[in-house]
């Protein structure tokens, strides 16, 4: 599902269905509707009570479909829908990316309304360059046109989808401003750290180099001045200043935010710091040749907020109430992808 949450998703989208090649079809032409015997305009499915039409979830069935028709041909292996593939079959799989993907435009949406997020003059002026560079790319409207139809979308049905893309982006603009009241809460980032891993940690690294006991007794002084502090944890710095042999130790002067197994620390330094709880700091850690001192902070959310956003989302889409109202729920992948190829070769009258 994570990849479809990316700032540039509406450009990628639309460069992207520029570039496919085939016959086309004559802008207009609705495929989807002929290929799934449901009318594509129509509503397909619910999320969270936000009715969501047909041609949203077939569009992104078409387009599951077509990546993994791709990738087999690229291989040059022969594609059979029916193999195994995770707990089901690769239908059963495209029909699950297909609904997730669904499933999170939906979700974008209705924070968006939540929030009373909209677009702005400069979004729908971005939007409209980005069409004019795809057609451009693809040899004019008419041929963009034409890509487009391939999996059943006209610019109507485009454009929403790049709307939903630009909207999700004023979202995640909103969560990381201090003044929006989309900003996360404390208690908002400690879920995400224990959920997502990330922590922010500040940390004295004091390295053995050729006189280990020399390089212990030097990071035993820092511990034992910072236990003696009557600020601790505002002299950590101070200390860190003093002692660390961090080479970044300038670039992160109020310690780091990153995700555990990153590798920003030792295995035995992180092991270390996930013990600790927000503002208690560690005994001496050797790890990798140095000695550690740990101090856990509390979540950065200034570093943290954009993914936190993320992680909400994905979030909120796992835990959406989706009901279909159609057919849909029962259509094969496999024979979807047959019956749209066939729908594209048929002669138009």
């Amino acid at each position: 599902m994570r990849r479809i949450i990316t700032a540039a998703l509406a450009c990628a989208l639309l460069l992207t269905l520029a570039a496919c090649g085939g016959k086309g079809t004559p802008p207009g032409d609705d495929l989807l509707s002929r290929a799934s015997g449901t009318p594509s305009d129509e509503p397909g499915l619910t999320v969270d009570g936000r009715e969501v039409e047909a041609w949203r979830y077939l569009y992104w069935l078409a387009y599951t479909c077509d990546s993994i028709q791709t990738a087999y041909d690229d291989a040059g292996t022969e594609l059979d829908w029916d193999a195994a593939f995770g707990e089901g079959t690769l239908a059963d799989y495209a029909a699950e990316q297909a609904l997730a993907d669904t499933v999170l435009y939906a979700v974008v949406e209705n924070m968006a309304e939540d929030q009373d997020c909209a677009l702005t003059e400069e979004d729908r002026a971005a939007m409209e360059a980005d069409w004019t560079a795809a057609a451009e790319a693809a040899g004019g409207e008419d041929a963009y046109l034409t890509d487009l139809g391939r999996l059943g979308l006209d610019r109507t049905r485009a454009e929403t989808l790049a709307a939903t893309a630009y909207l999700y982006d004023r979202l995640r603009q909103s969560a990381g401003d201090p003044e929006s009241g989309a900003y996360p809460t404390a208690e908002d980032l400690a879920a995400f750290g224990a959920d997502s891993g990330y922590l922010t940690l500040d940390f004295i690294r004091v390295d053995a180099g050729d006189d280990a006991e020399a390089a212990r007794a030097r990071a035993g002084e820092a511990f034992s001045k910072l236990n003696g502090s009557a600020a601790p944890e505002n002299d950590f710095a101070v200390l860190a200043a003093t002692y660390s042999d961090d080479p970044d130790r300038d670039q992160y002067p109020h310690g780091r935010t990153f995700r555990a197994g990153e590798g920003t620390l030792p295995a035995a330094a992180e092991e270390a710091a996930l013990d600790l709880e927000e503002g208690q700091w560690s005994g001496i850690v050797e790890a990798d040749g140095s000695f550690y001192i740990l101090l856990r902070l509390p979540l950065d959310a200034s570093a943290t907020a954009a993914e936190w956003f993320d992680w909400r989302l994905q979030s909120a889409a796992e835990a959406a109430e989706v009901m279909w109202t159609s057919t849909l729920e029962d259509l094969d992948a496999g024979e979807f992808w047959s019956a749209l190829m066939d729908a594209e070769d048929a002669p138009q009258t």
